[in-house]
């Protein structure tokens, strides 16, 4: 579940023209700490909140720092979407 998870991401950012060159596979993405991205709290709740809304889950007000790897944010969802899957 977390690579398809990181594949949600992973659209996401393609669509994003400002984002440094980052190569997007799921197991690449999975060991990119969000600080790659070079994103604001902003863009990066708005990166979460299109996973949300894509795999039907309300995350919780988790704050990750800069250095977390998007593997982990990804595991996180996954496990969200997992439980109210039931």
């Amino acid at each position: 579940m977390s690579q398809d998870v990181l594949k949600i991401m992973a659209e996401r950012l393609a669509e994003d023209a400002t984002l440094p060159d980052i190569d997007l596979t799921p197991d690449a993405l999975a060991q990119t700490p969000i600080r790659t991205l070079g994103y604001d709290s902003l863009k990066l709740l708005q990166l979460l909140m299109h996973v949300e809304d894509t795999l039907g889950v309300e995350g919780t007000e988790e704050q990750y720092p800069d250095d977390t790897l998007l593997g982990d944010v990804a595991a996180h969802y996954a496990a969200l979407s997992e439980a109210a899957q039931g």
